[in-house]
């Protein structure tokens, strides 16, 4: 049986799952050059470290909760945060690009008297 504190440690260490697979696939998505590389390092090099981690965290540590069998524990444990954690980074890069490419590099009122765009 869960108790309270054992599934408030179990939703960390999704969060640190999720947050440990953004940051994995937006590094590798700043030094790898190629346009699919990314997602195959990504889901071999993220799966390796989420299974590592889970071995830690629920071996080790002895920490969550008895998800049953181990189809089910990795899916929850692996797949879920790796999904989670590439979509933040694909789909929170392209705001964030999205968000900067309309201001101008330059001061405003600069900008709009230099091109006579008043």
């Amino acid at each position: 049986m869960a108790t309270i504190l054992n599934s408030l440690l179990f939703i960390c260490v999704l969060g640190l799952h999720t947050l440990v697979a953004a940051v994995l696939t937006r590094f590798l998505r700043i030094r790898l050059r190629t346009q699919w590389g990314y997602l195959f390092y990504t889901t071999l090099v993220g799966t390796v470290t989420l299974f590592i981690t889970t071995l830690i965290f629920s071996g080790v540590l002895n920490i969550g909760i008895n998800l049953g069998d181990a189809v089910t524990a990795a899916i929850i444990m692996i797949a879920l945060p790796l999904g989670l954690g590439v979509a933040i980074a694909v789909f929170g890069c392209v705001a964030s690009i999205r968000v900067t490419r309309l201001v101008p590099a330059e001061n405003s009122l600069s900008y709009c008297a230099s091109t006579n765009l008043r």
